[in-house]
């Protein structure tokens, strides 16, 4: 969490350090996938340095996961995902990155590779699905999970819609897993 913490608040100084020049190069998107891990979140991408659509940016945002509630149960000695069959909870995740755009300075064809960190609530469907048993997933019942994103993005020099794809491999439970995101937005 302290990771996660710290990561947001340099994305929300660079942020604030960078509002006072009149081009942003940013964008707003949504992700099925990707950094969010499961399902979708809504994101901001942005560009360290505010005079080119290339070179080191950062991302932050929100997305939603489902929500297991897992529980003990003493009679069985056994752990249980409760709800898993007909209750579906959503809970908020948080996934951060730093990325890196390369391509040419006046074409909107960009490769990009980043590294993101999505900070996951108790008992997500992603860490129950991931989990060796349930135990495990009850014992840790929080976590963030470290993703790569290494992929395609049509972003234009100026105003206008984006998009990406990209493969995004996670690591949890000391497995990794593969994974792809793709991601519609704005760019301003």
């Amino acid at each position: 969490m302290k990771y996660i913490s710290l990561v947001f608040s340099f994305c929300m100084a660079t942020f604030f350090a960078n509002a006072q020049h009149k081009k942003y190069n940013s964008v707003i998107y949504a992700e099925a996938g990707g950094a969010g891990v499961l399902y979708a979140s809504i994101n901001y991408d942005f560009r360290f340095n505010p005079q080119t659509h290339l070179g080191f940016g950062a991302r932050f945002g929100f997305g939603v996961d489902e929500y297991w509630k897992v529980v003990y149960r003493q009679q069985y000695n056994d752990y249980f995902a409760e709800g898993r069959d007909n209750d579906m909870n959503f809970v908020i995740t948080l996934p951060v990155g730093i990325n890196y755009l390369f391509g040419s300075k006046g074409s909107p064809h960009t490769f990009e590779v980043g590294f993101n960190a999505a900070y996951l609530p108790k008992n997500s469907n992603t860490l129950l699905s991931t989990a060796p048993t349930y135990k495990d997933a009850y014992q840790k019942p929080a976590t963030v999970i470290p993703s790569l994103f290494v992929g395609y993005r049509r972003q234009p020099v100026k105003n206008g819609f984006s998009w990406h794809i990209g493969y995004t491999p996670f690591y949890v439970y000391k497995q990794g897993y593969h994974w792809f995101g793709l991601g519609l937005g704005w760019k301003f």
